[in-house]
């Protein structure tokens, strides 16, 4: 196509490209005349002529063809200010770019929008898009948000609607300031709102470094949030058909409750929010258990969810469950599909909100490893579920998963019937004990707290003394070698708890490093065994699971034996 790396372009059809909508728009033409600056300073005119839905496969240096829009925004309840310092600087930037909520998901306020601009948006029918409210009442929004812009809200919708774009809307939920009262308000206003989709209701992260303005909501709190909008469901699904308004996970964890069954996230409109996003991934982790006629798997059944699914599915042929499965898949985890490289994604957190989560630049790799927070815990007791039993030379594999303390329970239930497999929740010091997804886990903690070993622990004293024992038989020229051989092969132990392999959460990692730096080789040299990142999608777990559990091994370690 005689296009080069380093060219410019001008424009397309005589129309100057001003981003990437302007771009996407045009070349939906099946014939278009493209003007090009080479680095020669030549303009090149070029004739196109190819399918109505066929890209042209150009890379740009910034994917939307101009600057990232930054937030405006002063919220109370942001989770980047939330930050310790010290981070790398990619991990501090806020952006809020409607052009990101269409292409990857990312929720948006509007506020840094002009009336000129969001005619635009709705000149360019993008649908859906995905819109921060917080609060239906626009003083109170407004004084959550810090901004006096937020007043554009039902504005900016009503133009939005009018141009046939569908909305998704989410509410960051702090406690004494947008809940009771004024969450009913909200939950009712968004429903009756031209465009609107769903709506999910998100508890506020809230780190060791929150202002005290934002105060932890407890489990009763949870249970009245969950109850809340369950009355406000049972109204929609008489009047709109559908549930419209959905609790994110974190308040059935929070509350001690069960999950909603899997039918009733409908089409999971709110999966990036986590709503929904456990019951997903147990469909699909059991989905590929029966696909690999893996029976005593299927018996894992919170409440009789997975059971009544496959039923369902099998009633449908599989088509719905499939149909769902290819919508929400890439979806889930923000990379951008159609038309699109992967060299263009932006690969941002997926643990809470869109607005308020970390952006990770694909392009940064940071030098530092090992940002210690000043309250990381020392003396840690790890607490885990073990699933493993004592077997003799040449048993499976022995594995250990690692996450965060809300999946603990999830994923000890998801895994209970796989032999030799043990769980291991990990307590966040680096942000604080409150935040407990496993996304926001640091390898410093990680490290910290499998690491730690109690010194009076007797097997690891008859290692100790059975390899001394047996240096004493060594000639005195080995001596130096094996006490070096013994030691590295004790503190191992130690530290991978009888693990031949451990697996980590993916979505806790951005380009293989961590928030805090740690990449998986610092983990695997720490541990001394290998380590994986286990997929954030419940079938390729389950493959993953069952690939190196059935692997052999000659060690005879448990992770009772050293802890």
């Amino acid at each position: 196509m005689d296009i080069a790396r380093g060219d410019f372009l001008l424009q397309i059809n005589g129309k100057k490209i001003r981003d990437v909508l302007d771009y996407r728009f045009v070349v939906q033409s099946e014939e278009l005349t493209i003007e090009i600056l080479k680095p020669t300073n030549e303009i090149w005119e070029l004739e196109i002529e190819k399918d109505a839905d066929e890209d042209l496969g150009i890379i740009f240096e910034q994917p939307l063809l101009s600057a990232k829009r930054k937030c405006c925004n002063k919220c109370i309840f942001c989770f980047i200010d939330q930050q310790p310092r010290g981070l790398r600087p990619s991990l501090y930037v806020k952006d809020d770019d409607v052009r990101l909520s269409f292409l990857h998901g990312n929720y948006v306020t509007l506020t840094n929008l002009s009336r000129a601009e969001i005619t635009r948006i709705a000149q360019f029918h993008l649908s859906p898009l995905r819109i921060s409210v917080h609060a239906a009442d626009v003083e109170l929004r407004k004084k959550m948000m810090g901004c006096a812009k937020a007043e554009n809200l039902f504005n900016s919708l009503e133009i939005l609607a009018n141009a046939g774009i569908s909305m998704h809307f989410q509410v960051v939920l702090c406690k004494e300031i947008n809940d009771g009262e004024h969450l009913d308000y909200t939950i009712r206003k968004l429903s009756a709102q031209k465009g609107a989709e769903s709506l999910a209701i998100v508890p506020a992260g809230r780190t060791a470094f929150a202002s005290e303005k934002i105060k932890p909501f407890t489990a009763h709190d949870a249970e009245k949030i969950i109850t809340q909008i369950e009355e406000h469901r049972a109204v929609f699904r008489k009047k709109l058909k559908k549930n419209f308004v959905f609790a994110a996970d974190e308040w059935y964890i929070m509350a001690n409750n069960p999950l909603p069954n899997f039918s009733q996230y409908e089409d999971f409109p709110q999966l990036d929010n986590g709503v929904g996003l456990i019951k997903f991934f147990e469909e699909s982790f059991l989905r590929a258990a029966k696909e690999s006629g893996d029976e005593k798997i299927l018996h894992v059944s919170n409440n009789g969810g997975s059971e009544n699914f496959f039923r369902a599915a099998n009633k449908n042929n599989d088509e719905n469950f499939f149909h769902t499965s290819k919508q929400l898949a890439d979806k889930n985890y923000l990379h951008i599909s159609n038309n699109s490289t992967r060299e263009n994604c932006l690969h941002i957190s997926n643990n809470s909100t869109k607005e308020n989560s970390l952006h990770v630049s694909n392009k940064t790799v940071e030098e530092n490893c090992l940002h210690a927070s000043n309250n990381i815990s020392r003396n840690v007791d790890l607490t885990h579920r073990d699933n493993s039993s004592k077997e003799g030379e040449n048993a499976n594999a022995r594995v250990g998963i690692i996450t965060g303390f809300a999946a603990e329970k999830f994923m000890h239930e998801l895994t209970k019937n796989f032999e030799n497999v043990s769980v291991f929740p990990i307590k966040n010091n680096f942000f604080g004990e409150s935040i407990t997804v496993s996304g926001l886990l640091v390898g410093a903690d990680i490290i910290e707290q499998m690491c730690a070993c109690n010194d009076e622990n007797s097997h690891a004293k008859k290692i100790i003394a059975d390899e001394i024992s047996r240096a004493k038989k060594i000639i005195d020229d080995e001596i130096s070698h094996a006490k070096k051989n013994d030691a590295d092969e004790i503190s191992h132990a130690k530290k991978n708890h009888g693990c031949d392999i451990f697996f980590v959460p993916e979505n806790a990692f951005c380009d293989g490093i961590m928030l805090d730096g740690t990449s998986i080789e610092t983990l695997c040299e720490v541990f001394g065994v290998p380590v994986e990142i286990g997929s954030a999608h419940g079938d390729e777990f389950f493959r993953q699971l069952r690939r190196v559990s059935a692997e052999k091994t000659a060690k005879t370690r448990t992770y009772n034996e050293f802890n």
